[in-house]
């Protein structure tokens, strides 16, 4: 369980030795004294605030890409695009690749569509069906 803004700053003080800080500010907020003490959760401050440096760092990639004025897309877009439908909830998509994989259901070599989503799961959809009919053949759920 993630500690409260509280436990976080009382540690932050505390480890940083603002000990006159710290006393203030727990009597302020009227905290116990030993708030901030625990040091079995790995939580910090500055971990915080490294976690959103790094999701800035991959959003600032999505939009604006890293050398992108070298690559172009390879085909265009649909002019009429399908929409797969047939996934299990609204998670956002990650990743989408077209494999050519043998069942041991199916007879021979047929393209599927390997998927994986936002809430950890991996799901096998069936590309020789329409998109809207696909049935999603397996998926792993929460992949580590």
């Amino acid at each position: 369980m993630l500690p409260s803004a509280v436990e976080l700053i009382a540690r932050y003080l505390r480890s940083n030795g603002y000990t006159e800080t710290l006393t203030n500010f727990m009597r302020e907020a009227v905290l116990p004294p030993d708030v901030g003490t625990s040091t079995d959760d790995q939580v910090t401050i500055e971990s915080i605030l490294q976690e959103k440096k790094n999701f800035d760092r991959s959003i600032n990639f999505e939009k604006f890409g890293i050398d992108n004025e070298h690559r172009g897309w390879t085909e265009p877009a649909p002019m009429k695009p399908i929409t797969i439908d047939s996934l299990p909830n609204r998670s956002n998509i990650l990743s989408i690749n077209v494999l050519n994989v043998s069942l041991s259901t199916a007879s021979g070599v047929r393209p599927y569509i390997a998927v994986t989503t936002a809430n950890r799961q991996f799901h096998l959809i069936n590309a020789g069906t329409r998109f809207r009919a696909g049935k999603v053949l397996f998926r792993l759920p929460r992949l580590a």
